[in-house]
């Protein structure tokens, strides 16, 4: 199940390489 936190935390992930 995916929160919308952890999708916050996803992109930031991403967008920080």
């Amino acid at each position: 199940m995916i929160t919308v936190m952890n999708v916050v935390i996803w992109t930031l992930a991403v967008l920080l390489g």
